[in-house]
This record gives C-alpha cells, structure tokens and sequence, in this order.
C-alpha cells in the first residue's frame, strides 16, 4: 500500500511539474541551450516562439522558411521545436545536412543535427503553426524538459486505453511510473478521442504529462472529437461504434501484435473505479468496445467486464 501511494504521489507530482515547465521562461538556459534566433520567410516575427506560452504561435504555409540560429552565432547540435498543429514531414538543410521532420508527427520534436551547423533551415511543406523553437550547442547535455519521443511501440509491455487525457494519469498514475520504474517496463498509451477539435492546449499537457511519468514511446490515438454526452445513448449517436472498436482493435494489434496477453483490469486497490453509473459517456462506452475488441482479437485474452475509464492490457511473460 506504502509503494501505490508513493507512486501515485509521484504521478501528481509529476503532472504538476508539467505544467510548471510549460509555464516557465526562456531567461534561464542548461549550459548548452542558447537564446535562439528565429527568422520566417513570411514575415513573421520570433516572439512567438521564443516565449512560454502555447498558445502563441506563427502560422505557416506550404513553401515558407525558419531559419533558426543561436542567438550568440555559436553552432548548434540539436533544435527542439514544438508545433501547435498536427505536423506534416518538412525538410530541414544545413551546411552539412539535408534531414526529414515530421516524420513521426510528434507534436514535440527533438532533431539532431551533424556538429558545427551554423544554422537549421525547415522548409515547409504544408500549412502548420509553430509554437516554440529551443536550441542547444551540445546534443550530450540535453535539459530533462526535452521530450526525446521514440515511435509507438512494436512490443509493449503494458498497453493502456484511455478515453481523453488525463485519465491515464488519474487512474493509471501509480502503476505506469511503478512499471517504468521498477520493471522497465515499455508501457503504449492509446487515446480514444483528441482535443484538436476543442481545447487543443490539452494535447500538449498529455505529452508533458506522459514523460514526466517517464512513458518514451510516443501515444496514439482515435480520431473522434471530445464531445460531451450525459448517457451511453448519447455517446452512441455522436460516435460511430464500429469505427471506434475498430480503431482500438487497430492499436492493440499494432502495438502488441506479436505476444501473448492476459487483458486485465487493475484491482480497485490500485485505482478508484469509475462505474458506468457515475460516467454515463464515453467513459463508460469504452470498456464495451473494449471487451468487444477482446473478443474479436486473435490472441487469447481475458477480460473481467471493465466499467472504468480507462482500461490496461498487461504482458505475461
């Protein structure tokens, strides 16, 4: 009990800590982030995505340029942008380097550049909006807040289905940072609904709050809008339930395609359950489509009727 409240103390923390870093000014650097020089092809100018905020941001199209240097004329290693919009593959030339972005789609992206680059210029290919740009003179001294995403997982350990952010961290908290931790475990998160259509602030907040729980792997997740519904009915007539069994049919598939699994809902001394009852929306449409998914997935799985919001499948070795 002692170690599921350390844990769970620790999520908090860490979630909290997120929005802190989001929060904090550039006015202090780790010894190889510089003051960053950002120029656009457009016009634009760099305090947008040279200050804290997420919100601020410069809008860019198909063909534009940012030419980003330090501040200072010293070379750089590594550039870390944050994009405020879905990202589409972009290319990225230095002096000695022609490179791909985008090409995962991290919304938080860390390129590393070949030593001695005088300057990164990204080239766009489509319409996207930029929110902060970081750069550093040394790729082995990289400040902790960087968000260095690997691709969605192969092979995960743990997969954990969530209807929206946050209740990954709420109820899943303890246990992802208890098997990071203590097991080194690969643990996938999967979202069933995004907030590009609402409060896309949140989308940032996922991410910071993700690694602060030290999750690597970066989080996929469903194309469906977070509405609000007060009932199943509800949730039944704004979402089509075949397209979401299948997206998370997909995402088990993808992620845990290649080993056998035991699908298990965490015990409620581990996590306070959310009854049907209680969450009458897509909180409680997802364990159904869950369990439909269950027994449509090839591999052998067992399921116990989850009714939270939220939903672990967990490996057996």
């Amino acid at each position: 009990m002692k170690s599921i409240l350390k844990y769970g103390i620790l999520a908090v923390l860490g979630a909290v800590f997120a929005f802190a870093v989001k929060g904090t000014a550039l006015d202090s650097y780790a010894s190889s982030e510089v003051a960053p020089s950002v120029t656009f092809s457009n016009g634009s100018g760099s305090g947008n995505v040279t200050d804290a905020d997420y919100k601020s941001v410069v809008a860019l199209s198909a063909g534009d340029t940012v030419t980003i240097k330090s501040a200072d004329g010293a070379p750089i290693e590594a550039i870390y942008l944050i994009w405020h919009s879905p990202v589409s593959q972009y290319s990225i030339s230095t002096e000695n380097d022609m490179l791909t972005g985008g090409e995962y789609g991290f919304l938080h992206e860390y390129i590393e550049l070949s030593e001695g680059s005088s300057s990164a210029v990204l080239t766009m290919s489509a319409s996207q909006k930029l929110s902060k740009v970081r750069v550093f003179t040394s790729k082995n001294d990289i400040p902790d807040d960087v968000q260095i995403w690997e691709p969605p997982c192969e092979k995960a350990d743990i997969l954990v289905f969530s209807s929206h952010s946050d209740d990954e961290i709420l109820f899943f908290g303890s246990a992802i940072a208890k098997a990071i931790y203590e097991k080194g475990a690969k643990v996938q998160l999967s979202y069933l609904t995004e907030y590009w259509t609402g409060d896309s602030i949140r989308e940032h907040e996922k991410l910071d709050g993700l690694w602060c729980e030290g999750v690597r792997n970066y989080p996929v997740c469903g194309n469906f809008p977070d509405v609000y519904a007060d009932s199943i009915d509800s949730a039944r007539n704004l979402y089509n339930e075949n397209d979401m069994i299948a997206y998370e049919a997909s995402a088990a598939s993808t992620s845990l395609l290649p080993l056998r699994l035991q699908a298990h809902l965490m015990r409620r001394q581990i996590l306070h359950t959310l009854k049907e009852t209680a969450h009458p929306t897509k909180h409680g449409i997802l364990p159904r489509h869950i369990s439909t998914t269950i027994r449509k997935t090839p591999s052998p799985l067992i399921s116990d009727s989850p009714s939270t919001s939220a939903v672990v499948f967990a490996l057996l070795r």
